[in-house]
């Protein structure tokens, strides 16, 4: 990272971490306890968001600092999460959609057939989970992005199909 001339900087210290909140409208707010009150001075003198005045932005950098005062390796927590899985992702989107719904539905009758004896007054939208569950072979649409090379190709089948259908209107 680049040095940034003092003249610049607002601060430059140790802080604790206080606390935390993560609110939709008001996003990820921190509260750090500062070490140095000095050094916090030129923070005092900026405008806090209130009354939909917006405060100053910030660039800041942490690193949480170990006993041995050096900073400790952090694990991204997003980077576990993140495993895309963009075929359930879709397949979560057509569920919902009527027209995905009646489509699915006209070509697999037997699978219709089986989700309604299962489900026995489902909605369209349970039915067609439950639809996919039977073509794919899995009991949660996430598991549709494990399986390669048999679940992709069925997958790969069903997206082709439904396009080529979708893109003659």
């Amino acid at each position: 990272m680049n040095q940034m001339a003092d003249d610049k900087m607002i601060f430059k210290g140790e802080c604790q971490l206080a606390g935390w909140n993560s609110s939709y409208e008001g996003g990820l707010e921190l509260t750090l306890w500062v070490q140095d009150q000095d050094e916090a001075e030129r923070v005092k003198q900026m405008t806090a968001r209130r009354d939909k005045a917006a405060g100053q932005r910030l660039m800041v950098v942490m690193a949480q600092v170990g006993d041995d005062e050096k900073p400790v390796p952090q694990v991204n927590p997003l980077a576990e999460k993140s495993e895309s899985k963009p075929r359930a992702k879709l397949l979560a989107l057509w569920r919902a959609n009527a027209e995905f719904q009646q489509w699915f539905f006209r070509e697999h009758p037997e699978l219709l057939k089986q989700a309604m004896d299962k489900i026995v007054g489902g909605s369209d939208f349970e039915l067609t989970k439950e639809m996919l569950y039977l073509h794919f072979g899995v009991t949660s649409l996430s598991d549709i992005d494990r399986g390669w090379p048999h679940r992709g190709i069925r997958f790969m089948d069903l997206k082709d199909h439904f396009m080529s259908r979708v893109q003659t209107y």
